[in-house]
């Protein structure tokens, strides 16, 4: 199991620190898609972990988790997931997933979390936001 899609019970630690620019994969004619997993106190576990068992073993996508600072975030319903990006090191996504959950009520209204949408959109590429985080796709800013 990848540190990009390790997921940890409530109350385990296996916080790694974000990625560094350094460290982040470039793009290539042949390379995986980058399927972006943006993650946020209180976000939805089924929303990550769907995707995450839907694509994590299809040869030609590469799961990658961030957060706005890297590292262990808690969903709602209390597990604790680490991200390997931040939003600063994040690389450019071909693919953007938005968990919903409750924290997205906080979130469409982070300048760091609208950051990371405008950053993602320069580039052709889809935003797969669930229900309640679709209105990070309405906001004008996109």
């Amino acid at each position: 199991m990848t540190a990009q899609n390790r997921m940890v019970a409530s109350g385990t630690s296996m916080a790694s620190p974000a990625a560094s620019p350094e460290e982040i994969p470039t793009a290539t004619a042949n390379a995986k898609k980058r399927i972006g997993i943006v993650m946020f106190p209180s976000f939805e576990t089924l929303d990550v972990v769907g995707p995450v068992e839907m694509w994590g073993n299809l040869p030609d996508y590469q799961i990658l988790m961030v957060s706005e600072h890297g590292g262990s975030v808690r969903s709602a319903q209390g597990v604790e997931t680490v991200a390997t990006y931040s939003f600063d090191t994040a690389p450019q996504f071909d693919i953007s997933i938005v968990p919903g959950g409750v924290g997205t009520r906080t979130e469409v209204g982070n300048p760091a979390m609208l950051e990371l949408m405008r950053k993602q959109d320069k580039e052709p590429h889809g935003l797969l936001p669930f229900v309640q985080a679709q209105q990070f796709s309405r906001r004008p800013a996109f």
